[in-house]
């Protein structure tokens, strides 16, 4: 390789580019630099008479190489993008993450170093993927699927049921492939074209959610087809009524449940990790063993609550009532 190597893969939401620059040639080894462009972008998607604004709030971007590995990493990236997990040697991989309740992603950038690669091999090959999973999507705005004063428990199935929809149909993840040997060097660029899902079955589901005459969480998620332990990752839950719900071991990280009715339900063992929980009333909630770290707590009510062996590095508890709460074993 004596060439910059460039390839740009697009979907909806994002353009990702590749830049592999040789800094050194020699017969004993080569380092590439490797540097990223692209663009955040929102995205509109009409369904029935209405749209729904959405775009993403995070993702992983993953690579595999063989013959190759990477022996530095550049921090600049996190000048662009919220990173929540940095890469190593072994797992060069970068997770980025919006905090719970917060905007979507609309970046740009322009030949942002990643790091160096080393190889000892004229055959080497790269290949990367951005992913995007369920709690990567926000959507923005709604308009003309329902009334704007439907409950917050149905607008939160519903914006669920769209948000996995979204996923399956729209947010297929772009992938690169650099394939390099002594006699050519090129890259590899795989189609990403978005799944042609009919929403049939999506617009009648939402219409017996809006129609449904119970407001009880867990039976508009079986309506919805939904599982409340597993589906709402990332999820707006904001103002909801979960007063007394069995949701232990739920997979709830990032998910946005300010000012949340959560009073005696039980989310032991359950993973909150980032979730925004300001004003929520969590009065003798069961929370035993559950991940809280970096959860915002911020004027919620914790009272008479059991907390024994939560994890709660990095959590925001100001103003927060804390009245015969139990903390034994917890970490802080």
């Amino acid at each position: 390789m004596t060439q910059p190597l460039r390839l740009t893969q697009s979907t909806e939401l994002l353009d990702l580019t590749l830049i592999a620059t040789p800094s050194s040639d020699n017969s004993n080894s080569q380092e590439i630099q490797l540097a990223v462009e692209g663009q955040f972008r929102p995205q509109v998607f009409s369904l029935g008479e209405g749209q729904v604004k959405y775009g993403l709030t995070g993702g992983i971007l993953q690579f595999h190489l063989q013959e190759a590995y990477f022996s530095s990493f550049s921090e600049e990236i996190k000048n662009y993008l919220p990173v929540i997990k940095f890469p190593s040697a072994d797992h060069p991989t970068w997770k980025f993450a919006l905090g719970a309740g917060a905007d979507i992603l609309e970046t740009t950038l322009d030949g942002v170093p990643l790091g160096t690669i080393t190889t000892n091999s004229p055959n080497w090959s790269l290949e990367a993927t951005y992913t995007v999973g369920e709690s990567d999507i926000l959507i923005t705005e709604i308009d003309g699927l329902w009334r704007h004063d439907l409950r917050p428990n149905k607008q939160a199935v519903l914006n669920r049921k769209i948000v996995l929809f979204l996923l399956e149909s729209q947010c297929q993840s772009p992938l690169i492939s650099f394939e390099m040997n002594e006699k050519t060097q090129g890259g590899v660029l795989f189609p990403v074209e978005p799944i042609q899902a009919d929403p049939k079955e999506l617009l009648a589901t939402l219409e017996a959610i809006k129609n449904a005459s119970s407001n009880n969480f867990l039976e508009l998620c079986q309506i919805a087809n939904l599982n409340p332990q597993l589906d709402f990752a990332g999820a707006n839950l904001r103002g909801t009524t979960l007063r007394g719900l069995d949701l232990n071991r739920a997979h709830w990280s990032r998910v946005n449940l300010r000012g949340a009715d959560l009073t005696d339900a039980d989310l032991s063992e359950s993973n909150l990790q980032g979730a925004k929980l300001s004003g929520a009333d969590l009065s003798g909630a069961y929370l035993s063993n559950a991940n809280l770290k970096e959860a915002d707590f911020h004027r919620a009510s914790l009272a008479l609550a059991n907390l024994s062996g939560a994890k709660l590095q990095g959590a925001n508890l100001e103003e927060t009532n804390l009245s015969q709460t139990n903390l034994n074993d917890c970490q802080f």
